[in-house]
C-alpha cells in the first residue's frame, strides 16, 4: 500500500492546485516536496511514497522484465497510482481542483504513462529524467487516436545522464508532441538529477499554463 504526506498552504480555495509528487527508485516522499514548493508555494501537495522496499528507500516497481513484460509490470502500477490518487483526493474533497503531477525518474515514467492512459486527467505533468516504455505508444495510440491531450507536459533531461541518455529524452519528447498539445522539452548540464535551472523553467511553464487554463474556463 502506498503512503502519502499532505502539505496544505495557510489559505486555499477551489482554484488552488493540487501537486502530486512521485519519487524515483530508492527514495521516498520527502524527496520532491522542495521542488513542488519552488514551482508553486501556494499549492496543496500530495506526496506519494512507493510500496516496495528498494535500497535506502522505495520503488513503485522493480525493473526486472525477464519473466514479465514491461506492460505486465508497469501498467498495473499506473492503474494503482491513479486509483490511489483519486481515493486520496476524494477523502480530502479535492477532486475538482487543478491536478498537477511532478515525477523524477521512475516517478516521471509513471507520470508519462498516466498522461496517456488517462487523457486530460492531469492539468500539467512535469517529467524529470524519464524514459518511455515501448508499450506507452500503443496506449497513446488507442486513447489519443482522434485528438490530442490537453495536459501540458514539461520534460527535463540531463545532457550527461548515464541512466537515460539525452537521446531517450529527445525521442519520447518527439512522440509526445504528436499526442499532447503543449510540450516543452529542455536539456540541462546535469546527470541523472534535477538542475536548478530546470526548476525555474518548470515554474515559468507552470505559471503560463495555469493562466491559460483559467482563461479557457
Amino acid at each position: 500500500m502506498y503512503k502519502s504526506k499532505w502539505k496544505y498552504p495557510n489559505e486555499y480555495n477551489e482554484k488552488t492546485a493540487v501537486i502530486v509528487t512521485a519519487h524515483g527508485m530508492g527514495s521516498n516522499y520527502d524527496d520532491l516536496p522542495p521542488v513542488a514548493t519552488k514551482i508553486d508555494s501556494q499549492a496543496i501537495q500530495l506526496n506519494i511514497q512507493a510500496d516496495l522496499p528498494f535500497g535506502e528507500g522505495y520503488a513503485f516497481f522493480v525493473p526486472d522484465f525477464r519473466e514479465h513484460s514491461e506492460q505486465e509490470v508497469i501498467q498495473p502500477v499506473l492503474v494503482a497510482v491513479h486509483d490511489y490518487i483519486q481515493e486520496q483526493l476524494a477523502e480530502q474533497q479535492l477532486t475538482n481542483h487543478p491536478l498537477i503531477f511532478i515525477g523524477f525518474s521512475q516517478g516521471a515514467m509513471i507520470g508519462l504513462g498516466l498522461t496517456y492512459l488517462y487523457p486530460n486527467w492531469l492539468d500539467q505533468v512535469f517529467l524529470f529524467s524519464a524514459r518511455m516504455p515501448a508499450f506507452y505508444q500503443s496506449i497513446a495510440a488507442q486513447n489519443l487516436s482522434k485528438t490530442t491531450s490537453k495536459t501540458a507536459m514539461f520534460i527535463s533531461q540531463g545532457i550527461t545522464d548515464p541512466l537515460f541518455p539525452r537521446a531517450i529524452g529527445e525521442s519520447y519528447a518527439a512522440y509526445a508532441k504528436e499526442k499532447v498539445a503543449t510540450v516543452a522539452y529542455h536539456e540541462y548540464p546535469i546527470g541523472h538529477g534535477i538542475h536548478q535551472l530546470a526548476i525555474l523553467d518548470a515554474k515559468q511553464f507552470y505559471q503560463v499554463n495555469q493562466m491559460e487554463k483559467r482563461k479557457n474556463k
